[in-house]
């Protein structure tokens, strides 16, 4: 919170007379030393093989060197891709999902990813028919876009 008072020069000497004590006992207790606690590393597991990662803001997901994906964030839409719509702060893999070469989340809470065969994959939101099922039916597992057969490259 901040508080602004205007005073005439006169009053203002007067405050800083009768209020000098506060003011100095106060910037005391500002230059006090903290004490900071060390980073704790946390328990889990180690988030290796990661080749790439794409975010979106609410959500992100990475390719892995086994051509697998894996997501993490915000998941209300199944934008996640493993089957739930449960939030979650750790990578979780993509259901159903092998032999991705590239993965781009999408800006509408979806994501999309291509794989070696060259066709195209994508889940989450589709309340405009982003996912190109052909539906607007929002889906927590991959569904192949209609008609995406030869697809050589991938971008946001």
């Amino acid at each position: 919170m901040h508080i602004m008072t205007l005073f005439s020069a006169s009053r203002l000497i007067t405050f800083l007379r009768s209020n000098l004590a506060a003011l100095i006992v106060g910037l005391m207790v500002v230059a006090l030393p903290v004490t900071l606690q060390a980073p704790q590393r946390a328990n889990a597991a180690p988030m290796t093989g990661f080749t790439r990662v794409e975010t979106n803001g609410n959500h992100s997901c990475a390719t892995k060197s086994d051509a697998t994906v894996w997501c993490w964030g915000l998941n209300s839409s199944g934008q996640l891709g493993d089957g739930t719509t449960t939030d979650r702060s750790r990578p979780v893999q993509v259901a159903d999902l092998t032999g991705a070469v590239s993965v781009d989340t999408g800006g509408n809470d979806f994501a999309c990813a291509l794989k070696s065969d060259e066709t195209m994959w994508c889940w989450g939101s589709n309340g405009t028919g982003q996912l190109g099922d052909g539906t607007n039916t929002n889906r927590s597992r991959p569904v192949q876009v209609k008609d995406s057969t030869g697809v050589s490259y991938l971008t946001g």
